[in-house]
């Protein structure tokens, strides 16, 4: 079992634009998360030169021509962006790449902003990314990728709702609601609807994390938001970026189909959400374990979140599943990767862990975490 260290090699960022400036070929690895695509987006959209991206689950991407390797949320190569929100980062970058003098498209703007979504941030908090160069909303109503609130309720994975994942079920809860009648007044009859439906589950923070998906950020479709709102762009990101990289990359890069990338968020919805709702939890003082046995890998961090926020008593979330543990916490700043490396060396497993913000994760054999020594661990 080894462990990787999360932030060991991050550059400055004036270093980092230096080293792109001589590169011939740059070559992107990706974590598989919605904000490192959306870091590689921007970083390669402001590049002149040849550069390959790809999005890496493994411990190593293998050996490359390129002259520069970037990895981007993840540790490898010549130089690392690890930093969450790593979209941010990715902005100073593109500025220092132009002295300043150049402003970012808007495009590239809105990308940026929907990584800072999906890495769990408030994008207030970094008025930087977009400064003046975008029209900038909020209204009332909730975070969804498309017009149609029963395809965006039923599919979003900002929230778990007694009817996620399912379009009947999510239209029957609509029902109430007059459609037809459109604007404000139906966008929050419909947020109204959705956080009354999550308040139920006892001493969870649904109350609270329901907040997330609520009042979303738009901003105007000629200033290059592909999606209803910035929220449901995070959303489509980060969905893709665990089960269709691939389509992902290609959306963040600007050459990706709006279609295709709706298609891939919605069929990781429906899993996620059967996951969240199968799931066997075991309540310990401190942490929630979540058995996840048949759920798919690229499922596994997104159904961790989701527990965390809406079925969890307890700070900590333990998901165990076939072949990968994800252990998160609610706190943001909390790191989980030592107590994940200690259940996984208990059991004996030679599987790596890594560390990113609130998350860890490793990649295990079945039954490849200890979770006594978790427990002891955090």
């Amino acid at each position: 079992m080894s462990t990787t260290d999360h932030a060991a090699t991050d550059r400055r960022v004036s270093d980092l634009a230096v080293e792109l400036e001589r590169a011939e070929f740059v070559r992107f690895l990706a974590s598989p998360d919605g904000d490192a695509l959306a870091a590689t987006g921007v970083l390669a959209r402001v590049l002149s030169i040849p550069y390959q991206a790809r999005v890496v689950r493994t411990d190593t991407a293998g050996a490359s021509e390129a002259d520069l390797t970037v990895a981007v949320g993840r540790t490898e190569g010549d130089v690392s962006i690890t930093d969450r929100p790593v979209a941010a980062r990715a902005v100073e970058v593109a500025q220092a790449l132009s002295d300043g003098t150049a402003e970012l498209p808007p495009p590239i703007r809105a990308l940026a902003l929907a990584g800072i979504i999906a890495a769990e941030r408030e994008i207030d908090d970094h008025a930087d990314v977009f400064e003046d160069s975008l029209t900038i909303d909020s209204r009332p109503g909730v975070g969804v990728p498309t017009a149609d609130p029963v395809d965006g309720l039923a599919h979003t994975t900002l929230v778990h709702a007694p009817f996620s994942g399912d379009i009947d079920a999510t239209s029957d809860a609509l029902s109430g609601i007059d459609a037809d009648a459109g604007g404000t007044e139906t966008r929050v009859q419909t947020a109204s609807m959705l956080a009354v439906s999550v308040v139920d589950e006892p001493n969870t923070r649904a109350s609270t994390a329901i907040e997330r998906a609520l009042h979303p950020h738009v901003v105007e479709s000629s200033e290059g938001c592909p999606f209803a709102t910035l929220a449901g762009y995070a959303d489509v990101l980060d969905a893709l970026g665990r089960s269709s990289p691939g389509e992902g990359l290609a959306l963040a890069l600007g050459h990706g189909s709006s279609e295709n990338a709706l298609a891939c968020w919605r069929d990781h919805a429906r899993t996620v959400h059967d996951a969240v709702r199968t799931a066997e939890l075991d309540r310990y003082p401190g942490c929630v374990v979540a058995d996840l046995t048949g759920a798919p890998t690229p499922a596994v961090e997104t159904v961790a979140r989701l527990v965390r926020e809406y079925r969890s008593p307890e700070p900590v979330v333990l998901a165990t599943a076939d072949s990968v543990a994800v252990a998160t916490a609610r706190a943001r700043d909390r790191d989980l990767t030592a107590p994940l490396a200690a259940a996984v060396s208990a059991a004996e497993d030679d599987g790596t862990v890594t560390g990113r913000g609130r998350y860890a994760r490793a990649s295990i054999a079945p039954q490849g975490t200890d979770v006594d020594a978790f427990r002891e661990a955090i």
